[in-house]
């Protein structure tokens, strides 16, 4: 009675492919955030998680399982950092907010 599909976990070494010419790779798996699924990310350097991102799937166009060798080596010709330089321009200091130039 109202019993709602089982999603298979999933947990691969990939090659995702996303909308917008973007391409990441590393240990990819499923998590819930809330109510919803989310795909996780996590990106390897030097043989340990460099960092993690969460994507939507609708912003995922393919995903190609690979070895884990495979899925290092694309991340590291991929340029998926989390976060830009220009992102970090106008940070906070401690105690004060950011002011509008």
């Amino acid at each position: 009675m109202g019993d709602t599909p089982q999603i298979e976990p999933f947990e691969e070494w990939a090659i995702v492919d996303l909308f917008g010419h973007q391409r990441i790779a590393g240990k990819v798996t499923t998590q819930n955030l809330g109510s919803a699924t989310f795909v996780r990310v996590d990106v390897y350097k030097n043989g340990k998680v460099a960092f993690t991102r969460f994507f939507n799937p609708s912003a995922i166009y393919g995903i190609a399982p690979v070895g884990k060798a495979e899925a290092i080596a694309v991340a590291a010709s991929c340029d998926p950092d989390p976060v830009k330089a220009y992102e970090l321009e106008r940070r906070a200091l401690p105690g004060r907010l950011y002011e509008d130039t």
